[in-house]
């Protein structure tokens, strides 16, 4: 026991910048238990300049790189799975009922309806209540007409200042009236103040977005938001720095109504439904797409389906992940055009991969609890 303290003291006495070059290189599963080593290194790996340094470092180590698995069945599981297959591992529960919310890790966090998880420290945190303006025109002017309200949450990031905002979508209808109204709302993590954004600059007839298919995606410091119906011919952008909007008007032969919407690289791009081609935005500013063939069977043999692959997104390799009917993933290089498979082997066995969604994922420090 003395030995042990011993050994404890001598490591106490580092310098701290050492520590923490040291540590910067550790797992976040190993760094959870190192805080109990002493209240220096204890501060050391709850600094937020180390939590934000470990999080770029742990884009260089392939072991805390994984792709993150939804199971949405008979409840809501997180799975973590290396990118190259294999036996996919528990992490939680989220919740007994099914979600049907867009699914994508933020450095390290990832929203699901209206809690925040941080699958590599298994914290979560709810999000604060939110509360809607009711326009007159929605109530008519009623204030007992009962209004359905209607919302969406999505995660961003903005880069310059390192802090994690969500945007709330919400849809208010009143049976009351033939219009409904739409409103957004951003929070920043670390506060319980949900402030209104104005959207006059989108001049968009945001009302008839539709909710059931309305989806987020943050690429760097933008969340881009699509859905089907009047607006399919747009894609909604908001700057989660400046939290402002633009419109970014789609390439000539792309719709959200029969794309799949995913991210390559660090870029928005849409691949038609017949998965022949793909379309990527190079030059947000300008608004520039550029357009690229696809080369990918239409038939898979191992689930016997024609038209079966369906994307999901890419990996740290910029390979575009599929996935099929069968517990198989496969990978596409956009350079090559080679198609290769990934092998699924879980707890739901032989179970088919329609029931999961599927994100890139690099593990965070980042502690929910002290928000």
């Amino acid at each position: 026991m003395e030995s042990s303290q011993k050994v404890v003291d001598e490591f106490c006495n580092i310098p701290r910048d050492i520590i923490f070059r040291i540590l910067k290189d550790f797992p976040v599963k190993n760094l959870l238990t190192l805080r109990c080593v002493s209240k220096l290194w204890c501060s050391i790996i709850d600094d937020p300049l180390f939590v934000q340094i470990h999080h770029i470092q742990s884009h260089t180590r392939p072991e805390a790189i994984n792709l993150l698995l939804r199971y949405e069945k008979q409840n809501s599981c997180l799975y973590s799975l290396h990118p190259e297959g294999g036996l996919a591992s528990y992490i939680l529960t989220l919740l007994d009922k099914e979600i049907s919310t867009p699914f994508q890790s933020i450095n390290g966090l990832v929203c699901i309806e209206n809690s925040i998880y941080n699958p590599s420290t298994r914290e979560f945190k709810t999000l604060p209540r939110l509360r809607v303006n009711v326009p007159c025109d929605v109530t008519t002017t009623k204030v007992t007409t009962p209004v359905d309200v209607s919302t969406k949450f999505f995660l961003g990031l903005d880069p310059s200042t390192s802090k994690y905002k969500v945007l709330a979508l919400c849809r208010l209808f009143s049976n009351a009236s033939e219009h409904a109204q739409v409103q957004f709302k951003i929070l920043t993590l670390g506060t319980n103040l949900w402030r209104e954004i104005d959207t006059s600059e989108l001049r968009l007839d945001i009302p008839q977005l539709y909710m059931a298919y309305a989806k987020g995606y943050c690429i760097a410091d933008v969340i881009y938001i699509t859905s089907k119906g009047d607006s399919k011919d747009v894609i909604i952008a908001f700057e989660v720095g400046s939290e402002k909007f633009r419109i970014i008007r789609l390439p000539d032969g792309a719709n959200t109504e029969t794309c799949f919407v995913i991210q390559v690289n660090e870029h928005l791009a849409l691949i038609d439904g017949r998965i022949s081609a793909i379309w990527i935005l190079e030059d947000y500013e300008k608004q520039l797409w550029s357009r690229q063939s696809l080369v990918v069977p239409r038939y898979c043999p191992s689930c016997d389906v024609v038209h079966c692959f369906i994307p999901v997104g890419t990996i740290h390799t910029g390979e575009i992940l599929f996935r099929c009917a069968t517990s198989e993933l496969f990978y596409y290089n956009l350079e090559t055009k080679a198609l290769r498979r990934a092998w699924v082997r879980s707890y739901f066995g032989y179970d088919t991969l329609s029931n999961l969604c599927i994100t890139k994922h690099v593990e965070s420090l980042y502690r929910l609890k002290e928000m």
